[in-house]
């Protein structure tokens, strides 16, 4: 058999389609993380994202940003995780490109997350200078540590808006139109 996604982009195996233009799927996950988690994957094989034209790339997080305004209109949901795994090491279980689109739910039982890995800042620092580096020597005109910003803490005041952590950002939905 060929890749799973492909066969389903050729119709030879059934899934509960939402949107398809072509050039893209939407489809409910058969093995969801939580109600109304979706899957957005390209009908062309692509093995990663590494692999895809930067156009098809940007069309992919842009769907994904579409049915994320989308679907709180049919589902009462207003927080998200978006979940793309690149490499076996990091989860990825089919090798088609998959966007994972997964709405979270108060005390949902899906735990993204990790155990921070304590570094020094003196580690930091030369993991930066080690990277920028790196890249000035393959691409040029990378900004040096010396050009770099120092982080500075931010501090919130009382007159400033506080976000509202529970809620996504208003935008019209007729500004949105699919791919």
């Amino acid at each position: 058999m060929e890749c799973l996604f492909c066969e389903i982009a050729k119709g030879n195996i059934p899934t509960f389609k939402l949107y398809d233009d072509g050039k893209f799927i939407v489809a409910l996950d058969v093995n969801p993380a939580t109600y109304g988690h979706i899957i957005i994957f390209p009908r062309t094989h692509y093995q990663t994202i590494l692999e895809m034209p930067k156009e098809e790339y940007c069309q992919l997080f842009n769907l994904a940003r579409i049915m994320i305004r989308l679907i709180p209109e049919v589902i009462k949901v207003s927080s998200f995780n978006i979940l793309y795994s690149l490499g076996v090491d990091a989860g990825q279980r089919m090798p088609h490109v998959v966007l994972h689109v997964i709405p979270r739910y108060k005390d949902d039982k899906v735990a993204i997350g990790w155990e921070p890995l304590k570094m020094s800042q003196d580690e930091l620092r030369k993991l930066q200078d080690y990277i920028i580096n790196t890249l000035t020597k393959k691409f040029g005109n990378t900004p040096t540590p010396s050009q770099q910003q120092k982080p500075t803490p931010t501090r919130q005041t009382a007159n400033e808006p506080q976000p509202k952590s529970s809620q996504q950002p208003q935008e019209s939905t007729q500004d949105l139109t699919l791919p």
